[in-house]
């Protein structure tokens, strides 16, 4: 038995010694999705851990989001995220997708607010993130620009205090990453319950990779990590 496991330690060894390092180029931090201090969060786990079925180890480049489409087209990262076909990127092999972000309305439950609808929150105060008025739309900018009660906060962790301290009465961000500075924040209680009205459609992103095998070998690593319920696992270690 003893040799047996000697065996397999070595095994494994030669095996990291031989994983392939693939350079990614990843946009500045996003937690929960992305966690740069501590090389983690949701979809860096999600890449990390599909690359690895492959025996591939994953280096992040951080850098700024306008920077990831052409770090991958000079060479220098052989995948990028977070990215999907509207980004622009010729000659480059896009994923399945493997993340889904959800931009909503969140209102405090006993505001009784109602949202079904863009019109809907032209009679609010609204705090959203950044540069919220480039992404949503045309019809959403119109609002915004509007609404004098509308602010863009670069910060989303405030967010969460300006509403449940009352200063606004609509927050406009996506819902993981709200969740996820919720459960985390120490500067006002929190506890109040919430309502998620979802007037905004899903956003599919997607990893490009500048080579064609290690996309489909990631995609069918993926299948495999959804299938398992691994990635729900990965999921719920940030946010519940």
């Amino acid at each position: 038995m003893k040799r047996i496991l000697v065996i397999l330690l070595v095994l494994a060894s030669v095996s990291t010694m031989f994983a392939k390092e693939l350079v990614g180029a990843i946009g500045l931090a996003l937690p929960p999705y992305v966690i740069t201090s501590s090389n983690s969060g949701i979809e860096y786990d999600i890449v990390k851990e599909t690359l690895g079925m492959s025996n591939y180890t994953l280096k992040p480049m951080y850098v700024p989001f306008k920077r990831v489409k052409h770090s991958l087209e000079t060479g220098k990262a052989d995948l990028a995220l977070t990215l999907n076909e509207s980004s622009g990127l010729k000659n480059v092999y896009y994923s399945d997708s493997h993340i889904t972000y959800q931009n909503v309305v969140i209102t405090l439950k006993n505001s009784n607010i109602k949202v079904n609808n863009l019109n809907d929150l032209s009679k609010l105060s609204i705090a959203a993130f950044q540069d919220a008025k480039l992404y949503l739309g045309k019809s959403f900018k119109n609002m915004a620009d509007n609404n004098s009660e509308y602010s863009e906060i670069a910060s989303q962790d405030r967010q969460i205090v300006l509403l449940y301290k009352k200063r606004v009465q609509a927050l406009v961000m996506d819902i993981n990453i709200f969740k996820y500075y919720r459960e985390r924040n120490k500067l006002c209680d929190t506890s109040a319950e919430y309502t998620v009205h979802k007037i905004f459609p899903e956003t599919h992103y997607k990893v490009a990779f500048r080579d064609k095998i290690i996309r489909d070998q990631f995609n069918k690593n993926l299948k495999k990590l959804i299938s398992s319920g691994e990635k729900e696992k990965i999921i719920g270690r940030y946010i519940k």
